[in-house]
């Protein structure tokens, strides 16, 4: 009785719209979805963080205000969570926890939840100044072996299923869907070095991969 009790001030403090799911009675996934966006509103609701660079780049606000609309996505529900100031897509969180892109009534996961997102902007910042050595579209394990005499180490904070980092002293490894699920499962790889020094040795090296240094004026959070 007291989860009904819980469940139904969910419903009434958060508005979770569901006409479109098509169903008079709230299903488990439901409940569950109403229960993230309340865990999200409480811990992250109202942050506003910069994303420097990456799929992301931009202003974003964390959270979900007023009244708010869920719909089904295949197998998953979700409902809107964040703003952004560029972006063209609504950033989505599922019932399973995950964030995604949403270009109408779909969902295309990029993070494994709200926490690994925040984790993955506060690396881009951490690395503010940075030079790209090389952006491309592929596997990171192309390039990794070529880094750093293999020293890159899988940051476990920052990395999750379906984004990664990998960092050492000199370099780092972004490793991210594109918000658009035309590009499909393969990533976007971002190779960034510590200095520009570093970063035309980066490049020199991964020329026998094929990549083209295009991203050698170009520093994390500016041009």
């Amino acid at each position: 009785m007291e989860s009904l009790k819980e469940g139904a001030e969910a419903e009434r403090k958060f508005s979770i719209d569901v006409e479109r799911l098509g169903e008079p009675v709230r299903s488990r996934k439901v409940e569950a979805l109403i229960a993230q966006v309340g865990e999200v509103n409480r811990v992250y609701g109202g942050m506003k963080v910069t994303v420097p660079d990456g799929a992301l780049a931009g202003q974003l606000e964390l959270g979900s205000t007023g009244r708010l609309q869920a719909w089904q996505a295949g197998d998953e529900y979700v409902v809107r969570v964040a703003r952004h100031n560029a972006i063209q897509c609504a950033l989505t969180l599922s019932d399973s926890g995950r964030i995604g892109s949403s270009w109408g009534f779909d969902f295309w996961p990029l993070f494994d939840g709200v926490g690994h997102m925040v984790e993955n902007i506060a690396m881009w910042n951490s690395l503010r100044g940075w030079r790209f050595a090389a952006l491309f579209r592929g596997e990171p394990q192309r390039v990794l072996g070529l880094l750093d005499d293999g020293s890159l180490q899988l940051d476990l904070v920052a990395s999750g299923s379906l984004a990664q980092w990998w960092v050492s002293d000199d370099y780092a490894l972004s490793v991210e869907r594109f918000l658009n699920p035309g590009y499909g499962d393969v990533p976007q790889v971002s190779v960034l070095a510590r200095t520009r020094l570093l970063a035309l040795d980066a490049q020199s090296r991964m020329e026998e991969l094929g990549f083209g240094g295009s991203g050698l004026h170009r520093v994390v959070g500016g041009q």
